[in-house]
């Protein structure tokens, strides 16, 4: 296992694409914060899941894949930021946890509210 391995975590092919390192490297020019980008990445997550809960129109449904994607880069921008600007903020372990357990509140609940929705849509038939 190389040094950037080590570094970086598990090996993620991602990682290195040309636009994620240019778009690491802006983001660290900006100044935003790798904390900013995981607050961010919850905001995503959290339309994602509104989207999917309130509505079962086809352009929600795409509106929360499109969300839940930009929550994967924003996921992605946070740790190759943190490494840009040399900070270990974003790898604090609160914001790890509130962030993963936000995320899956948001998942418990669609999952709950789905099958109600499906089993009542089922008695109906």
């Amino acid at each position: 296992m190389g040094e950037e391995e080590d570094a970086s975590g598990r090996p993620i092919a991602s990682r290195s694409s040309s636009w994620a390192t240019g778009m690491s490297a802006w983001v660290a020019r900006t100044g935003v914060t790798p904390n900013s980008i995981s607050l961010f990445s919850i905001l995503f997550a959290g339309i994602g899941a509104a989207l999917i809960l309130l509505t079962t129109q086809t352009i929600a449904m795409i509106g929360a894949a499109v969300s839940m994607q930009l929550r994967l880069v924003c996921n992605l921008l946070d740790g190759l930021a943190a490494q840009a600007i040399e900070t270990l903020a974003s790898r604090s372990h609160w914001s790890l946890l509130i962030t993963s357990v936000t995320i899956a509140a948001g998942s418990l609940v669609t999952c709950i509210t789905r099958t109600i929705n499906l089993s009542r849509s089922l008695e109906r038939l």
